[in-house]
């Protein structure tokens, strides 16, 4: 998003200085003649302009095409002091408008207003109300450094092309609801003294408020940033409205100061970040009923070197493991991003710890695990095995069904191994078959049920003496065996207790 406001000394160049001062004058004045004669006349010879364009031009014309007409109407009110109120409600203006430091007195009536071309605004002073409302802006709009002292109204404006704010001054109230911006919309530097409403408001594209100190209370509720929307280095003095505020786009609230309650409820965030790296959380923040889509659960949200008064509850904050890789599987991912993600997650843990939250602090610590392996080379990495193992068969501590179902595989292969390397390729079903099946099931048992299953005197009905062993040896096989399904059995057992433990949080 470009940051630059309209050059407006090219605009006088462009369209004015083909024009001598005379003519320049004699222009602005028949302009102000004609706006003291009313709307119905001054919007006849709007259409006029608008007639003469289209029959001269065609639509797909260059500025540089349209420059001769365009000096022959230009509209210019630079500099031009207006006293009292001024009424422009319903005014059609057909070609750029050039309101460049002029000063408005009293109010300043916009509403229903047509700009067909640019329309600037820079450097201009209203000292009284002035009012915006459903005004259309088919061109660019660039009221940079503009001062509105009291109220300014730009309720459900439509802005077509870029809409320049930046370092404008609203010493009085602002408000933008229901506003709706095409183009890259630009607040940066501003200064809003009294409330900002941009409720309901769309900015369909690049939104940047970068560095705007908001004195009182920022209404943001239920609007829609379909692009990126920047918020760094703000500072909020008064409560920040976010509630129900729908981010398609990567928002970023780096470096910001909530001074005041800061309320994120019933968001919905689809973009690939959501960034808070160093904000300041001077008093409650709310981040409840929170929404992400899968691209925004590819990244998980940054509060490194966050600062909160009170831990925020992390309950919304995506930490299933299984939904981060699948939202990354189809991305092509550097050793970087995973360190990164790591870093995330970890804050991430330790907000959930600082809430009591155990579940979540552990599908963090999941996250953190897993980001840590793929940031030092996966899993085929053996310093890596132990974390990729601990993950695959017990989902980092939190799964009761992955222990219990090595359990029983370890078993069931345990019990078929010993038969066969015994030759026995059928049950039976009588006295000595169930002493040999509990025989074989005995390692993959705990010691207090297991052991009565070793006594001496089974092991000697199951093997008995022959020429080459005594009674009651086993098979170098079956001891072999018997060893790897009780260890294996001691680790299903080890990790179905650990979750056991972690699902009841005991001890």
């Amino acid at each position: 998003m470009s940051s630059e406001p309209i050059d407006i000394e090219k605009y006088h160049r462009d369209y004015i200085d083909t024009l001598s001062e005379e003519e320049r004058q004699a222009i602005r004045q028949s302009h102000v003649e004609r706006i003291k004669q009313g709307r119905e006349v001054w919007n006849a010879w709007a259409k006029q302009v608008l007639a003469a364009i289209e029959q001269t031009y065609p639509k797909n014309a260059t500025e540089a095409e349209k420059l001769t007409i365009r000096n022959q109407y230009e509209i210019d009110f630079s500099w031009v002091e207006f006293e009292g109120l001024v009424n422009f409600s319903g005014f059609i203006f057909p070609i750029a408008v050039n309101f460049t430091k002029a000063s408005f007195s009293g109010e300043a009536d916009f509403e229903w207003a047509t700009f067909s071309d640019m329309a600037i605004f820079w450097e201009t002073t209203f000292s009284g109300e002035a009012y915006f409302s459903e005004v259309t802006f088919s061109g660019k709009a660039d009221f940079s450094e503009a001062t509105f002292s009291d109220r300014a109204n730009f309720n459900k404006a439509t802005f077509s092309g870029e809409a320049y704010f930046n370092e404008a001054t609203f010493p009085g109230k602002a408000y933008f609801r229901n506003t709706s911006f095409s183009d890259d919309a630009d607040f940066g530097w501003a200064t809003f003294s009294e409330r900002a409403v941009f409720g309901d408001a769309i900015f369909s594209d690049e939104a940047d408020f970068g560095w705007t100190t908001f004195s009182n209370e920022a209404n943001f509720r239920k609007t829609t940033f379909s692009d990126k929307a920047n918020f760094r280095k703000i500072t909020f003095s008064d409560k920040a409205d976010f509630s129900e505020t729908t981010f398609s786009g990567k928002a970023y609230f780096g470096q910001v100061i909530f001074s005041n309650m800061a309320d994120f409820s019933e968001a919905a965030f689809s973009g690939e970040e959501v960034a808070f790296l160093g904000t300041q959380f001077q008093q409650q923040s709310l981040f409840i009923d929170l929404q992400f889509s899968k691209a925004a659960k590819a990244t998980p949200c940054d509060f490194r070197q966050t600062h909160f008064y009170l831990p925020p509850s992390v309950d919304d904050f995506p930490s299933d493991i299984s939904q981060f890789i699948n939202a990354n599987k189809n991305i092509k991912r550097d050793k970087e991003f995973y360190k990164a993600c790591e870093a995330k997650f970890r804050t991430l843990k330790q907000l959930a710890e600082r809430n009591n939250h155990h579940q979540k602090t552990l599908e963090f610590y999941g996250c953190e695990l897993y980001c840590q392996r793929q940031a030092s080379g996966g899993w085929r990495k053996p310093k890596n095995w132990v974390s990729y193992f601990y993950g695959l068969l017990s989902g980092y501590g939190l799964s009761l069904l992955r222990p219990f179902i090595l359990w029983l595989v370890v078993m069931c292969i345990g019990i078929g191994a010993q038969a066969l390397n015994d030759g026995k390729t059928s049950f039976s079903f009588t006295t000595a078959g169930w002493e040999r099946a509990s025989f074989y099931i005995a390692p993959s048992m705990p010691p207090f049920v297991g052991k009565p299953l070793y006594q001496k005197e089974v092991r000697h009905r199951l093997y008995p003496a022959d020429q080459t062993k005594p009674a009651g040896q086993l098979p170098t096989a079956n001891r072999f065996i018997r060893t790897i399904q009780t260890l294996m059995t001691f680790i299903a057992l080890f990790l179905f207790g650990l979750a056991l433990r972690n699902r009841f949080k005991i001890g």
